[in-house]
This record gives structure tokens, sequence and C-alpha cells, in this order.
């Protein structure tokens, strides 16, 4: 005959209970801390989001009505003239395609805009890396005409670069349509008056 012993379930009850309890005392203290932050640091954040069809025209001097530049040039400009207490505006990753250099056709809108409302602006841009590639990197925009560059760190295997491309260079005939980003090495802090940011993607 086997006897088997029969174990207390008290000591798994303590543990669960004591997760239960102490579980949610953290996530009220860390609450806490971050509404005392609030009270003392805080910015207003204007996030931009157009509902643009992924096939939209990547032109941003296209006369496209689905054109992703003018839509979010006219959104801002609408949502800023209402809500004059916005510390940033920040545009989505679209398939619009601005060089962070700037150019002709859209430097002089951003000016406008940066003029007209006194509002930095965050966009995204792309901009040519050093050993080939691009880097896909957000520009920020200041009234006072300051620039500040990122260039992402951590790329989206499939969308943003093609992992094995470069020992398997056949795999870009099977999918050309990925984009050929490289990535940075180095993070960027951006000071938006008294609040510096780092991006880490």
């Amino acid at each position: 005959l086997r006897l088997r012993e029969r174990r207390s379930p008290t000591p798994a009850i303590a543990v669960l209970f004591a997760i239960a309890v102490l579980l949610p005392a953290y996530g009220y203290w860390r609450i806490h801390q971050f509404r005392h932050l609030e009270s003392t640091r805080s910015m207003n954040v204007a996030i931009i989001q157009p509902n643009i069809p992924l096939g939209g025209d990547s032109n941003p001097h296209s006369s496209d009505a689905l054109n992703p530049f003018h839509t979010l040039a006219d959104l801002s400009a609408a949502f800023l003239a209402g809500h004059p207490n916005v510390d940033l505006v920040v545009w989505p990753e679209t398939p619009l395609r601005i060089t962070c250099q700037g150019d002709r056709g859209t430097r002089p809108q951003f000016t406008a805009l940066l003029a007209r409302f006194r509002v930095p602006l965050l966009i995204n841009c792309v901009q040519p890396a050093p050993g080939g590639g691009d880097y896909n990197s957000q520009l920020l925009l200041t009234p006072d005409g300051r620039t500040t560059v990122y260039h992402k760190l951590k790329l989206f295997p499939f969308a943003e670069y093609l992992p094995g491309e470069s020992h398997f260079p056949v795999l870009r005939q099977i999918f050309p349509s990925i984009s050929r980003y490289v990535p940075a090495r180095e993070p960027v802090v951006f000071h938006i008056g008294s609040h510096p940011g780092v991006f880490m993607a």
C-alpha cells in the first residue's frame, strides 16, 4: 500500500491572496506618482490620425484628394484653430514620403503652419543613410526655426526591412515592395519647451 501525502493548500492560497492584494496596491501607488507628476509637468499633445488608404498617393505635391500631406495639414490647422493650448502636434507614419531636408513644396507649408499657430510639429520623414538605404526618421520642427531629427533604431521586419537580404539577395525579387530602411545606433533627446523626451523605437 502506498500512502499519499496530502499537502495543505494554505501556502498556495496565501500566495494568490498576496498577489491579488499587492499588485493592485502597487498599481495604485504608481498611478498616484504619475498624478503628482501630471500636476507639475504635463503637456498637451495633438495626434493627427487621418483615414487614408494604404494605397494613397505618396507624392506630397499631388492634387489627389487622398493625398496625405494636404489631409494632415488641413486637419492640423482645423484642430489648432479651436485648441490654442496644444504644446505639440504629432503626425503619424503614412504612405507620404517627405525628405527630412525638406523641399520647395513641403517646407513652406510647414513654415506657414508653424508661424500661424506657434506650435512645434513632429513629422515622419526619410533621410538617406551614409552607407546606403534610408533612415525612417522623426523630424521636430519648432516655430523658432530649430529642427531636430531622430532616426529609428528598431525596424519592423518584412515592412521596413527585409531580413536576410544581405545573405540572400534573391529575396528582394520575391518581396520587391518591402522598404529598404536601415537602423540608426544612437537615441536622440527632443526638447519641447521644458519637456525633454527620448524616442526608443
